[in-house]
């Protein structure tokens, strides 16, 4: 995991990453992780230019690691500048899709193969304990012939699958470069992965899904549902750009979520954009682990404020039953469960806001307005540090951990470093600074 921040006010952006890394081993129960303090997160996007960009979560893109992406895209840059740092965003998804040198689209079968496999075991291994959990269906099931007993299996998981897509369909939008994909050109495209997906995932060889076209039917709409829309649960990577567009006097940064490809499009989803102007005059932007930061902004842990909300609201449709048992008239009753208790929570959650606003959140920010570049850049590694010791001092893996790399970017300065960490000693390699422009 990671904590990572930016900074901003019209002097400049401060941004902040930790260095910790958790790699995983095995599936399972036979998995295991180890946490090393060696990861760069926080790289300059352009040489030449004030752009910098942070990335988060996975340390990879279809295995490809992302300091090698990024350093091939800032040599692919050289001294081109854009407008805006969308427009560097843009561009720099654009070369992910249309680098030769890096070849994701020819990746992308393998890539999917393995996706695909998640999506249908992971999916599969819920709708099967559900099934084996309901005694009913299990004795039914066990009563049955052998090939009665597959049919009406099988039949089940439709009808599970079939909850399951409407699920997605309900919680999660169009991936915007997918939305004219349909489900024809899909199943057309992929339907012998995910066959073999499901040939390799079967407990049971006399199971062959050729012979249950409905199914099967379900079975790939399910993939195409979960593939084309905005949610990211196999090793996504979050980015952050950031710095000036060539047209942008004050800084702004926009963030996206990012985890393959799918027909030669990208799987991805803008989160954020945050800019400084007039009416936007400072702002803090924690990414991944952002409860302690959250925490020092707003002044309440997250977490104990969602249990504040829903206490509130317990006790407020508690207090209104234990008044309606108490009352005999009938129209008080009916005027009381009338009540909209939703209305009081909204009002409960309003109070809640405005006094972290009032008492917190715009305090902290006005202070972050006048801050020099170098108090930005305190302030960022300072939110980084305290994510770091809260993890050290609490009972949860310490996930955020390891050299803190801090950079400056301003207008009239470009990208500067302020903590650096390097694998190698300077003194003994004065050739690398010495053609670093020439790479």
């Amino acid at each position: 995991m990671t904590a990572v921040v930016a900074i901003m006010n019209k002097s400049g952006i401060a941004l902040a990453a930790d260095s910790a890394v958790t790699v995983t081993n095995g599936t399972g129960g036979y998995s295991s992780s180890k946490i090393y303090n060696t990861a760069n997160k926080l790289f300059m996007l352009s040489k030449y230019h004030p752009v910098g960009i942070m990335v988060y979560s996975s340390a990879a893109f279809m295995q490809v690691p992302w300091e090698l992406i990024i350093k091939l895209y800032r040599k692919y840059l050289g001294d081109r500048s854009f407008d805006t740092i969308a427009d560097y965003r843009d561009d720099f998804l654009n070369f992910l899709v249309s680098s030769s040198q890096l070849s994701f689209i020819k990746k992308e079968t393998n890539y999917l193969s393995i996706v695909i496999y998640r999506i249908i075991s992971q999916t599969l291994d819920i709708a099967e304990y559900n099934l084996r959990s309901n005694l009913d269906i299990k004795q039914e099931l066990d009563l049955l012939e052998e090939d009665e007993s597959n049919k009406k299996y099988i039949e089940k998981l439709k009808e599970f699958l079939e909850q399951v897509i409407s699920d997605y369909i309900c919680h999660y939008e169009k991936i915007n470069d997918l939305i004219d994909y349909d489900y024809a050109s899909f199943s057309q495209e992929y339907e012998d992965l995910i066959v073999n997906a499901f040939e390799i995932y079967s407990r049971n060889p006399n199971i062959v899904l050729d012979n249950y076209s409905e199914f099967k039917k379900v079975l790939i709409l399910l993939v195409y549902e979960y593939l084309t829309r905005k949610n990211f649960n196999f090793g996504s990577t979050g980015i952050v750009f950031a710095g000036f567009g060539e047209a942008e006097i004050y800084p702004s940064l926009c963030s996206i979520e990012i985890d393959g490809m799918l027909s030669g499009k990208l799987r991805y989803m803008n989160n954020q954009v945050e800019k400084i102007c007039e009416k936007n005059t400072a702002s803090i932007v924690p990414f991944a682990q952002k409860d302690v930061m959250q925490m020092f902004i707003e002044g309440i842990d997250p977490n104990i404020e969602q249990v504040f909300k829903d206490s509130f609201s317990k006790i407020i449709k508690g207090y209104n039953k234990i008044l309606v048992e108490a009352i005999d008239n009938v129209e008080l009753k009916e005027r009381i469960q009338s009540i909209d208790i939703n209305k009081l929570d909204d009002i409960f959650r309003d109070e809640i806001l405005e006094a972290k606003r009032e008492w917190q959140i715009l305090p902290t920010i006005n202070t972050v307005e006048i801050l020099s570049k170098e108090d930005l850049a305190e302030m960022a590694e300072s939110l980084v540090y305290l994510t770091f010791l809260k993890r050290r001092t609490s009972s949860s893996e310490e996930s955020v951990g390891g050299p803190i790399d801090v950079a400056i970017i301003s207008k009239g300065d470009g990208f500067i470093w302020k903590n650096r960490k390097h694998y190698f000693e300077k003194e003994l390699n004065q050739h690398f600074f010495s053609n670093y422009f020439n790479h």
